[in-house]
């Protein structure tokens, strides 16, 4: 019977597997498997419906999947099996109709989705480079902070110097390190821009993908740590995998005598993180702490260093 159909108050857990795919021709394909832990709460609203109130509903529903999604783009090249996490959070009202045979319940309502993946392009929040000039001012430094955009507080005592693009940050340091004794190049810095800056909205062209041509920015580590008298030069290298390798080659090519490796989807954005310390001697860990006590121990490693 119908009414053996009609909505009830109650709730619901379950588990899912589900897969999607994303493509963007000739930019970007996303392909993923996923497990998910689905939650549902019903309340019938009965008689607390101001009128009519025979089959009206309220619903809640709670998605949360994860798994591996593999990517491929013609122009960045490809990952496989990178993790990322699929959240839904939907509110809902609708109203049960008895048609004898069948209960038809439309519902309207709003959602929020959110889609995490372990994929570069995600921007820094900042909070390892003002935790540094946080801790090197509380050791007795003298400390200027060149900060691309950010919500983060500046620091006490700290001179700043705000910037907004990789060429501003590259000009703001290179008018103040005459005379620095310390250079720590925290920020991850943009390799690429674009070549023209249209002043004007790109217009779409009958599909085809707009003509766009870019230059690299300039290395300001590598460009500092060349100086004649250059100050001792503290790198970061935010990797996505293979850390080890990558980083003691990074810290070659750049010529400076420490580089501080990180996987950086691990910890943009985050309070905490695990550091590698490379030197002419090798790999040296730091296990995983917040932030600013990680900044405090790197702080004292570069002291006994210099």
């Amino acid at each position: 019977h119908a009414s053996d159909l009609s909505t009830r108050s109650g709730h619901s857990l379950g588990l899912d597997l589900s897969a999607y795919s994303y493509d963007e021709p000739g930019v970007m394909t996303l392909k993923a498997k996923q497990l998910g832990v689905d939650y549902t709460l019903t309340h019938a609203l009965g008689g607390t419906w101001p009128r009519s109130n025979e089959g009206w509903f309220v619903r809640g529903e709670l998605r949360v999947a994860s798994g591996k999604a593999d990517y491929r783009s013609p122009i960045s090249g490809g990952i496989d099996g990178t993790g990322n996490v699929h959240v839904e959070l939907r509110g809902l009202v609708g109203r049960d109709f008895d048609r004898g045979s069948y209960v038809l319940a439309p519902y309207v309502g709003l959602g929020l989705r959110q889609l995490r993946n372990d994929l570069r392009g995600v921007s820094s929040s900042g909070k390892m480079g003002y935790a540094l000039a946080r801790a090197a001012r509380a050791a007795g430094a003298v400390v200027t902070l060149v900060s691309g955009p950010t919500a983060l507080t500046v620091p006490a005592g700290v001179k700043q110097l705000p910037v907004m693009t990789a060429r501003e940050m590259y000009d703001a340091v290179m008018a103040q390190i005459d005379g620095q004794h310390l250079f720590i190049a925290v920020a991850a810095v943009a390799d690429w821009r674009v070549a023209a800056v249209s002043a004007q909205k790109i217009k779409k062209q009958h599909g085809a993908l707009p003509d766009l041509k870019f230059e690299q920015n300039p290395d300001i580590l590598a460009t500092v740590a060349a100086l004649p008298q250059a100050p001792y030069c503290v790198g970061f290298a935010a990797e996505s995998d293979n850390l080890l390798e990558y980083g003691r080659l990074k810290r070659e090519k750049k010529g400076i005598p420490l580089l501080v490796g990180n996987i950086g989807h691990q910890t943009f954005g985050k309070d905490d993180n695990e550091l590698v310390l490379f030197d002419q001697a090798g790999h040296h860990p730091m296990p995983r702490a917040d932030k600013d006590t990680l900044a405090r121990q790197l702080v004292a490693e570069i002291a006994r260093r210099l």
